[in-house]
């Protein structure tokens, strides 16, 4: 009975840690900063490549980095998750696609698309319950970048009634959460 207890209470932990790592990508690609904190601990740290220290001035930087991009969307693996009494240990594949807002250049207009291949490897704590990311470190695996002018990108797509994402709370998640229909 005790192993029956034990295995549902590690099912219940991978499924918060994992609910976590999903929140974060939402509010990172929804430039939705109180959901992304969320994710962390206050006291964690991040290292995200061009940024390492701890979250709370991840998110004065993340402030501004953000602001470089019209479309942020993570696609992200399944994470494999390790639980170890109130600490866990998750790497996360994901696939990060950005798009820079365009820039105008001789007689159109441009934007830098990037693909990042990466690894969210985060040390998860429960505190009071809850657990939340400790320590996260973002692992390159590989970037790829490229030009697309903005008639390719919304190419046949014009006076369409196509639903674009947004990234704000303006999107189409947080009303169709809030009871709207479209």
């Amino acid at each position: 009975m005790n192993e029956d207890r034990e295995f549902i209470e590690t099912l219940k932990s991978e499924r918060e840690i994992a609910k976590v790592i999903m929140r974060y990508a939402r509010g990172s690609d929804r430039k939705d900063f109180d959901l992304m904190r969320s994710a962390y601990h206050e006291d964690a740290i991040d290292n995200h490549g061009p940024f390492n220290g701890p979250v709370k001035t991840y998110f004065e930087w993340a402030d501004q980095h953000h602001e470089r991009y019209d479309m942020l969307m993570h696609i992200m693996g399944n994470p494999h998750i390790e639980v170890e009494k109130d600490v866990a240990f998750a790497e996360t594949y994901c696939l990060l696609l950005q798009r820079m807002k365009a820039e105008r250049t001789y007689n159109s207009e441009v934007a830098l698309h990037i693909t990042i291949a990466c690894r969210y490897v985060d040390r998860f704590e429960k505190r009071d319950g809850v657990w939340k990311i400790a320590v996260r470190n973002v692992v390159y695996e590989w970037v790829k970048k490229e030009w697309v002018s903005e008639e390719v990108a919304r190419e046949g797509l014009a006076g369409s009634k196509l639903a674009f994402g947004k990234r704000s709370k303006d999107d189409m998640v947080y009303r169709v959460r809030d009871g709207q229909r479209s």
